[in-house]
């Protein structure tokens, strides 16, 4: 299955198909596995997670190693590529680098949600004030109050989907990305354990996922790839 998260997985505007560099990584391995994927989605994360874990779907494309997760899921042994927290600032706010704490104290910052953060942001949360915004566009609004000055900065755990938004909105020329000084993130692609499938398909796609190179470098390609193919449109 797969949830709308551009670039990563998403569903088209013009075909309504599943698409995204992670889509794509899979439909590449089950190629050389011989087998085709049956793409469910787009899915809220949690219905998803729920359909995961009861063995109604076989797996999905995108998910972090943790320990609540560890017991309903079969995880690939490698990671496909390793997700890195930022800020979005205007290209003309001072803030050039983040090294700890002290350069973000004060900042008005722009995110979805109030439970999730990565470590750098859950130690320094209480020295920042959160612009929190629930809507189907809310990272095109969060943009935009960036570069007309309305809050200094947009978060996200993830250092494609925000350079990607802002491209297709036409205002990359107005912004700027900071990495934050986390850990970066392996993602992995993850199987059910509740699946009368998910065994078998976890060691043919762990035993096909040996026999090729993939990390950052070639998820990367995929991304500006499928960015370019499928620009993000605004509903």
């Amino acid at each position: 299955s797969f949830t709308n998260h551009y670039p990563h997985t998403f569903e088209t505007n013009v075909s309504g198909k599943p698409a995204g560099a992670a889509v794509r990584y899979v439909e590449k391995v089950a190629e050389k596995m011989g087998v085709k994927v049956e793409w469910i989605g787009p899915l809220p994360y949690n219905r998803q997670y729920s359909m995961h874990k009861k063995g109604v779907i076989d797996g999905y494309s995108i998910e972090v190693k943790e320990e609540a997760y560890i017991a309903d899921s079969y995880f690939t042994d490698k990671p496909f590529h390793s997700a890195e927290s930022i800020l979005v600032l205007k290209k003309t706010h001072p803030l050039n680098e983040v090294k700890n704490g002290n350069d973000i104290k004060g900042l008005t910052i722009g995110w979805v949600d109030d439970e999730y953060f990565s470590p750098f942001m859950e130690e320094n949360k209480e020295s920042v004030k959160f612009d929190y915004l629930v809507s189907e566009n809310h990272w095109q609004l969060q943009l935009r109050k960036v570069c007309h000055g309305r809050i200094d900065a947009v978060y996200d755990l993830n250092q494609y989907t925000l350079p990607a938004l802002a491209q297709a909105m036409g205002i990359s020329d107005c912004i700027k990305v900071l990495k934050l000084p986390d850990k970066p993130i392996e993602i992995y692609v993850v199987f059910s354990k509740a699946s009368p499938n998910g065994k078998t398909f976890a060691e043919k796609f762990n035993a096909t996922q040996k026999t090729f190179e993939f990390y950052n470098e070639e998820y990367k390609q995929l991304i500006d790839s499928e960015v370019k193919k499928h620009p993000y449109k605004f509903k």
